[in-house]
């Protein structure tokens, strides 16, 4: 232990070199979905990663960091987020941080945050997605970025990937945390329908009208519905939309990928509500 003076106050700062420490070993089983389930908790890596957890109001549970005094600025940064009577901050050697890290090359930053409380009541945007066993934790990461950067914070997952999957966390750049992310089915949606007053809008490439021919009516709430990478919307899915549109792309071109097909749908979406 030793004295550390980077926030405003003087605390101890744990230091971990060895590698059979039972933090490290409980920091390292969490890449383990199983283990992030049992004990609802999950890492996260990197400043910015922590920093928009800390601002989401995520609690964090043990904060590790490597090599503090040529990171004062960013720890400085981080001082006002982090939650009243945290102490289990930990100065760790290098052969440690490769240990916790999911990275080659790991960045000077881990945590472990507890998950996010389960949401008991699903409330809609104007826009929302659904995504349908989405299973590339990238994608799926890099979709939620897009939603939110589109104003859709209503994210709707059925058998997709663990949202608190490393890969998926830094696809998302942490945008993960500022969504409502809700693990449910199409048919629980579609039961809501009745007073929601929902329009579900899925692709396909033989649809009649064109993306940029849907209109919605304007106290309608759009739901987005994306597929699998390989497979598409599953035929549930299919079966529960009210609208089909497709994109047209050169012939030459099987398809767009289920990132760049949402990216274009999400922004044209918010589009027309924006005009509406």
């Amino acid at each position: 232990l030793f004295l550390s003076l980077i926030f405003d106050k003087v605390f101890l700062m744990k230091e971990i070199l060895s590698l059979e420490n039972k933090t490290v070993k409980f920091a390292n089983s969490l890449k383990e979905k199983k283990y992030r389930d049992s004990h609802k908790v999950f890492l996260a890596e990197g400043f910015k990663i922590i920093l928009e957890a800390l601002k989401a109001g995520l609690s964090l549970r043990e904060l590790f960091i490597y090599d503090p005094e040529n990171n004062e600025a960013q720890l400085d940064e981080l001082k006002s987020f982090i939650n009243e009577g945290f102490e289990d901050i930990f100065n760790i050697n290098e052969k440690v941080l490769k240990k916790i890290s999911t990275t080659d090359s790991p960045q000077s930053f881990v945590a472990i945050f507890q998950k996010k409380e389960n949401v008991s009541e699903i409330e809609f945007s104007e826009l929302n997605l659904y995504c349908d066993r989405i299973q590339d934790p990238g994608n799926l990461g890099s979709m939620i970025r897009t939603a939110l950067a589109a104003n859709c914070k209503t994210i709707f997952c059925e058998n997709c990937v663990d949202i608190y999957n490393p890969k998926l966390l830094r696809a998302s750049a942490g945008s993960v945390f500022h969504t409502n992310i809700i693990t449910t089915s199409i048919q629980k949606l579609k039961k809501l329908n009745s007073d929601k007053n929902l329009i579900f809008v899925a692709t396909n490439p033989r649809a009649k009208l064109n993306y940029t021919e849907f209109k919605s009516e304007s106290d309608q709430n759009c739901v987005l519905m994306m597929g699998n990478e390989g497979h598409g919307l599953s035929g549930q899915a299919f079966a529960a939309a009210d609208v089909q549109v497709k994109i047209p792309i050169n012939p030459q071109v099987e398809s767009l990928n289920v990132l760049a097909a949402s990216t274009l749908l999400l922004f044209e979406m918010q589009k027309k509500l924006c005009t509406t």
